[in-house]
């Protein structure tokens, strides 16, 4: 059986300053494996010293790294007058469920000064997981970014009677990432080789992160390759068990609910793994106005006295949104255009200014009874069963969330978001910023 091809890998072409050479010789363009796993085999030679780590990375995030310092006599021998050159070799195991089915890798070395140099792109792709029954309880997943109403959108679809969900007003809980995540991080070589080379076993992550182990080191061949490619699946069984197990529990014995309700963040390639295992999952992408977004950041922030959503990342307000809130907006945007139809699109001012037409149209996305009545039902159980009190709101009243940057937002921060959001609000229907005049 084959889980996984490699399509491309593109080598460096030019020269690189203080790189004497590189090259990824493995894997080879064409390769296929009966495992979900790789390795980054090669070198690379700087000419100040031996580099100090190779990382694999994929949309700006690190998903496998390991020092170099491999044998290479072949390249000491082509650079004698270089006195590192001989361990210059790097071998980097990289799991790729931690990727999306269809990935680009950028292979990166540092170099003991801080110059980092990429080496090559390997692009490839992996075969779906397995799914599960469609009788288990599936995933509907709310994708979004803080401060967005997803709390209320949550606590809707709570309120249907074909879903389960553990109370948003209570309990943030992401069982489904939970698990997802376990699957991920046993389906990493740098995990499921600990059980054959266990090192260090006195450190607490001797079993599930472990940067030092390689493919061989074990020296059983054949169970390697059961632990990256049979066990993987059993896991996911195992894994989808446990989320099926936890949501049970949440029912009365024989109520068999259709989909189970948790959120998610557009950048996390958790969703796509719950898509592959799960046939009848079902995601909605939930937007409100960033700029509204960001009033209530900034509000949310200062009640509670730090800085959540991202914002310590940035120096100013302007730089959150040209740094955290247009990357967040874009995220979204992309999940969206390559979810296609298979992924409903609510944005949160519909939902609090046209909620019973906006129920009814996901409620049609889900395969269920949309007509009018049913979904003034939903409706009405959700706001008859809400908390009179809700701490996560940062406006008197919710109608007064909407629009609310036009009252509140100084004008050289209206005009930052105009630059910087503009063409994604656009994308969602929104007016762009010059289209309305801020309130007095």
């Amino acid at each position: 059986m084959t889980r996984l091809v490699i399509n491309d890998v593109e080598q460096r072409q030019d020269g690189a300053r203080g790189l004497l050479g590189c090259r990824v010789d493995g894997p080879k363009p064409d390769a296929t494996s009966a495992t979900y796993s790789f390795e980054l085999v090669g070198w690379a030679l700087a000419e100040t010293g031996p580099m100090t780590r190779v990382e694999a990375i994929q949309e700006g995030r690190v998903v496998a790294a390991a020092e170099p310092g491999e044998a290479r006599e072949d390249i000491a021998g082509a650079f004698p007058e270089v006195s590192h050159a001989g361990a210059c070799g790097f071998r980097v195991p990289v799991g790729t469920v931690d990727l999306r089915r269809e990935f680009e890798l950028s292979v990166v070395a540092w170099g003991g000064d801080g110059a980092r140099t990429e080496l090559a792109k390997v692009r490839g792709e992996r075969a779906a997981l397995p799914a599960v029954s469609d009788d288990l309880i599936q995933p509907l997943m709310v994708n979004t970014i803080g401060r967005s109403g997803s709390t209320w959108l949550v606590w809707v679809l709570s309120c249907l009677a074909d879903s389960v969900c553990v109370s948003p007003w209570s309990s943030d809980a992401r069982v489904g990432s939970y698990w997802t995540s376990v699957l991920q991080t046993l389906a990493r070589p740098q995990s499921y080789l600990a059980q054959l080379e266990p090192g260090p076993i006195g450190q607490p992550s001797w079993w599930y992160d472990r940067p030092d182990l390689k493919f061989g080191a074990g020296g059983v061949p054949s169970l390697e390759g059961w632990l990256g490619g049979d066990a993987v699946d059993q896991l996911t069984a195992m894994c989808s068990g446990r989320i099926e197990t936890f949501y049970s529990r949440l029912v009365e014995p024989g109520v068999r609910p259709r989909f189970f309700v948790e959120k998610f963040l557009p950048h996390q390639v958790v969703p796509d793994l719950l898509g592959e295992i799960y046939p009848g999952a079902r995601e909605v992408v939930l937007v409100r106005d960033f700029r509204d977004m960001l009033c209530s950041v900034i509000a949310f922030n200062r009640r509670r006295g730090y800085e959540a959503f991202g914002r310590a990342k940035a120096k100013s307000d302007e730089e959150y949104v040209e740094t955290v809130l247009r990357s967040s907006a874009e995220w979204l945007k992309r999940r969206l255009d390559e979810g296609g139809d298979s992924i409903h699109l609510v944005r949160y001012e519909d939902l609090i200014e046209k909620p019973e037409p906006t129920v009814a149209e996901m409620m049609g996305y889900l395969g269920l009874d949309s007509g009018e009545d049913a979904a003034a039902a939903v409706v009405e159980r959700a706001e008859r069963e809400a908390p009179t009190v809700d701490q996560h709101r940062t406006s008197e009243k919710v109608s007064a969330s909407i629009g609310r940057w036009r009252r509140d937002l100084p004008p050289e921060l209206v005009q930052v978001c105009a630059d910087v959001l503009d063409p994604v609000l656009v994308q969602f229907g929104y007016a762009p910023t010059h289209e309305l005049a801020p309130e007095s």
